[in-house]
């Protein structure tokens, strides 16, 4: 058992203030009393005598209440303390004093530390209790005359008398009087406090009270508005709706907008209203009085007004709502032309749908139009827009559509004359399709004839000995024959497109280039060169070289055309001759 949480003092939200308060008192009555007995208990075993039992026994019933009071049944913990403690002090009592002996100074003290618990524990608040604290604390002070002599142990609680420990023991009771008073007084201090906490609490219930009520007020007065609000929105709806039912009508324009102006007029509480459609070309612009309603019945006006012109060709020009509450004597019959009525407010609303306007509605009233109507003209004039500009698409469509029927017949006649045309065309493209097929028939033979020509010319640009090549401008060759690849030991797509640069470097190849260049620069018709040309071995080659400016056609520039032959024999034919006539020579001149 944790004896701890037998002492320990926490507030408890989930019982009374007063309550708390007797359970902390027993708390401190049991914790004062246990010492108390833990000290005669002491007191007796260290004088030598046998009643011990009787002090510690009383300690054991005040755990016993601690441990009710831990268990919040606070009444049950405070009866069986104060009875247990009257029971053993008439107990201690008659057990300390001898049969007609009068009681000790420590007995008379110990009796009114215990006749005090009552009043300490028992609440004030209580008649009753209050009765059985002075019952009690009478039982606990003369308890033992009435039961002396009934129980005589051998030996004294306190001692034998007139010593040192029992002066001591009177002492402690006379501070634990003092303590238990003072005790009494805290306890009286925590009861002030907890009835001005009290107070206090009530006196904040009534100031949350005021404020709830405030509260409410403010609640209901919200509520009130609230409520306003939406009865404003249900009429704006409602008139919107009715609207749009008239709209869904399959009535004739003229008719529908008569009923449409009528209905805005009497739902809006107005006297007079006009609907004003904007009709013409962009050069010809204006606005047309469509639909008049004044004081319940149609009123027939024809009225055109010029863009710009009065408050309603004003209002479509800057389009914007007009609202007047000051209208001067005889400003409609001047004005507007809605009649001859004075009223005292004027609204001019553009009828505005996907920022286009398509028309302008004009109301007077004798009451100012609050925010509500003027919400409603606008959603009800967004609705007429929407009409309006409906009924100039589905003109507009119809126009479209007889315009496309007498498209469609014109179309149909201009059909016939292009049938015929086409049919001259078929023949005349028949005839032309024949000529192209013969030209194409003569086209493709002589392609395979120059081809044939082309592969001929080839075989013999091959077979030819001699090195035959052709240069563009740039001295870099765009044709060779099967001896230019040879003596160059490359293919023909390697030689294509290179100059003497690319086969004999910079030193040897630039005067040849600027050579040819020179060629192809003068003009001249044949330029001959004969070269030797060394080889590996010792051997020597003999080259003739012709080169002539030669114009390419199909790349419009001139190149050069080069024809080589190889003299080597005949230079060697004529060296043979000549060291032969040497010889000649020699055996003629040995003759002689």
């Amino acid at each position: 058992m944790n004896f701890s949480k037998l002492f320990k003092s926490e507030p408890n939200s989930n019982i009374g203030i007063h309550q708390q308060n007797s359970m902390m008192a027993t708390k401190f009555c049991a914790a004062l009393l246990i010492l108390i007995n833990l000290g005669l208990a002491s007191l007796n075993y260290w004088n030598g005598g046998n009643l011990f039992w009787i002090p510690i026994t009383h300690i054991f019933l005040l755990l016993l209440s601690l441990a009710f009071n831990l268990n919040q049944s606070y009444r049950t913990a405070r009866s069986i303390l104060i009875y247990s403690s009257i029971i053993f002090a008439c107990i201690i009592s008659c057990a300390d004093t001898p049969a007609g002996a009068e009681p000790t100074l420590e007995m008379i003290l110990y009796q009114v530390n215990i006749a005090t618990i009552p009043f300490l524990l028992l609440s004030f608040r209580n008649p009753k209790d209050l009765l059985l604290a002075f019952g009690l604390s009478i039982l606990a002070l003369a308890g033992p005359l009435f039961f002396a002599g009934t129980f005589q142990p051998e030996g004294l609680i306190f001692g034998p008398v007139d010593t040192i420990s029992r002066k001591i023991t009177a002492g402690f009771f006379t501070l634990l009087l003092f303590a238990i008073i003072l005790l009494m007084e805290y306890f009286a201090h925590l009861q002030r406090k907890s009835n001005e906490e009290l107070v206090d609490n009530m006196d904040q219930k009534q100031k949350d009270l005021v404020k709830q009520s405030e509260e409410m007020e403010d609640y209901v007065s919200k509520i009130k508005e609230q409520k306003a609000i939406d009865e404003k929105r249900q009429w704006i709806t409602q008139g919107v709706s009715a609207i749009d039912q008239l709209l869904r009508t399959n009535e004739k324009d003229d008719a529908l907008q008569d009923q449409i102006i009528r209905e805005i007029v009497n739902y809006a509480g107005a006297i007079q209203g006009g609907l004003y459609s904007v009709e013409g070309e962009s050069e010809d612009l204006h606005l047309q009085l469509t639909a008049c309603y004044a004081y319940n019945r149609k009123k027939y006006h024809e009225q055109k007004i010029e863009i710009g012109e009065g408050l309603v060709g004003q209002c479509y020009l800057e389009q914007e709502t007009i609202y007047l509450t000051e209208v001067p004597e005889n400003y409609i019959s001047i004005t507007s032309g809605l009649g001859e009525a004075n009223p005292n407010c004027i609204l001019i609303m553009p009828l505005k749908y996907n920022e286009e306007i398509v028309g302008v509605i004009e109301l007077a009233a004798f009451q100012v139009m609050d925010e509500y109507h003027m919400e409603y003209l606008q959603k009800a004039s967004h609705s007429v827009a929407s009409y309006l500009i409906n009924n100039k698409i589905n003109a507009r469509t119809q126009l479209l559509l007889e315009e496309s029927q007498l498209a469609t017949e014109q179309l149909r006649a201009q059909e016939e004359e292009m049938r015929q045309n086409m049919e001259e065309l078929h023949a005349t493209h028949e005839q032309i399709t024949r000529m192209q097929d013969e030209q194409k028939e003569q086209h493709e033979k002589m392609v395979t004839e120059i081809q044939q020509h082309a592969k001929v010319f080839q075989k013999i640009f091959n077979v030819v000995p001699n090195k035959i090549f052709m240069k563009d401008d740039e001295c870099r060759m765009i044709m060779v024959n099967e001896a230019v690849c040879k003596a160059h030991n490359c293919s023909e797509e390697d030689l294509l497109g290179k100059s003497d640069l690319d086969f004999f470097g910079e030193e040897i190849g630039r005067p040849m280039v600027e050579e040819e260049k020179e060629i192809m620069r003068t003009g001249a018709r044949e330029y001959r060169q004969t070269e030797a040309v060394d080889l590996s071995g010792g051997k020597t080659k003999y080259l003739r070289t012709i080169k002539m400016p030669f114009f390419i056609d199909y790349l419009g520039i001139t190149g050069l055309l080069g024809i080589q032959f190889d003299e080597t024999e005949k230079y060697e034919f004529e060296d043979k001759i000549r060291q032969l006539e040497e010889e000649l020579f020699k055996s003629k001149k040995m003759i002689k």
